[in-house]
């Protein structure tokens, strides 16, 4: 049985980063961030594989089954509303108007490419080799594990309920639709491989 130790111990779900990017306007200008937030919660990574039943003749007792279409459900960010950063309620407003026909389609603006790029990447916990190690240093942040998210777009914009009695955290939760996703892994974490 291997020794176990800190550097080995599993992911911890609470230490995330998510950055949301688009396009620079031109061809090989560089992306523009849509939003680095410090989202409290990040729902719905996952994809599901659809079934396919056949039957045929001969073969009476069992049916076949065969894999179908993969499928993405949408992904929810949520974090506390604040005063100051809009980026989330202009996305919708600009992809509201382009969808109605009143978007200006100017370069720069989000019914002129309203589909992003995103990462959620899962950072690790504590952090016990690299620069990192004892909180100093320069270099990677360590990141465990990352989600390339690809042609994602909101398809929701929802405010938590309010309550003159209540005593919590007015919220905003993002729903994002997306085509898919890639995962990648370090390699090894004791090693202190990070992705990048």
């Amino acid at each position: 049985m291997p020794t176990r130790s800190l550097s080995t111990d599993q992911l911890r779900n609470f230490k995330f980063h998510v950055i949301l990017s688009r396009p620079g306007n031109y061809p090989n200008s560089a992306p523009r961030s849509l939003a680095s937030l410090g989202f409290a919660a990040v729902d719905g990574l996952g994809i599901n594989i659809q079934n396919i039943e056949y039957r045929e003749g001969g073969m009476n007792t069992t049916s076949r089954k065969l894999p179908g279409q993969a499928t993405f459900g949408p992904i929810t960010l949520s974090h506390g509303a604040t005063l100051g950063p809009v980026q989330s309620w202009n996305w919708i407003l600009e992809l509201f108007s382009a969808i109605q026909g009143a978007g200006t389609g100017q370069p720069g603006t989000f019914d002129e490419g309203f589909r992003c790029d995103g990462q959620i990447y899962v950072m690790e916990h504590p952090v016990t080799y690299g620069p990192f190690a004892g909180g100093g240093g320069v270099g990677p942040y360590p990141y465990r594990m990352k989600f390339q998210l690809y042609n994602v777009w909101p398809s929701g914009l929802i405010y938590s309920n309010l309550d003159a009695g209540g005593n919590a955290v007015f919220m905003e939760q993002l729903i994002l639709q997306h085509e898919g996703f890639d995962v990648t892994f370090a390699q090894n974490s004791a090693a202190g491989q990070y992705i990048r």
